[in-house]
């Protein structure tokens, strides 16, 4: 009977998890690392048209997003924000942008469309890149937010 358990097994199991754990990192969706200085940071958004603090308490601020035409402005309250590079849960993340009018968003009509589709209340979350320097959203990701009862 054959020994399998000495050196050149454990090299083969360590290669096989990391060939494992590649695999799904590459399925796993992770946040996209923003360039140093460059004011671009991905975040993810979560919230609604209409939304303000007066009314639900769970409305951190409001941001005014606008298409990229600028034709489209409305005012979308924020329940969540998280940015991950630099890592920040708060409205901050959003004032450079105060000297603008509104957030241009940018990204395939695809995901666009449903984020300036969605009715006033709907709960979306958005995933993209913000660039705080210039005042635009890159979205890459629009989903509706299931209402739990």
């Amino acid at each position: 009977m054959k020994n399998t358990s000495g050196p050149f097994s454990f090299a083969a199991s360590a290669l096989l998890a990391l060939s494992i754990w590649s695999l799904a990192s590459l399925v796993a969706p992770v946040p996209a690392q923003a360039q140093q200085g460059s004011g671009e940071v991905p975040i993810k958004i979560v919230g609604y048209w209409g939304g303000t603090t007066a009314e639900d308490p769970s409305v951190m601020g409001t941001i005014t997003l606008a298409d990229e035409h600028g034709k489209n402005q409305r005012s979308f309250g924020v329940t969540q924000v998280q940015s991950f590079d630099p890592p920040n849960a708060m409205m901050d993340v959003f004032q450079p942008s105060k000297l603008k009018p509104a957030i241009i968003v940018y990204g395939r009509a695809s995901e666009t469309s449903v984020l300036f589709g969605a009715k006033d209340k709907e709960k979306v979350t958005v995933l993209g890149i913000y660039w705080a320097n210039r005042g635009n959203l890159i979205v890459s990701s629009v989903k509706p937010v299931a209402e739990t009862n």
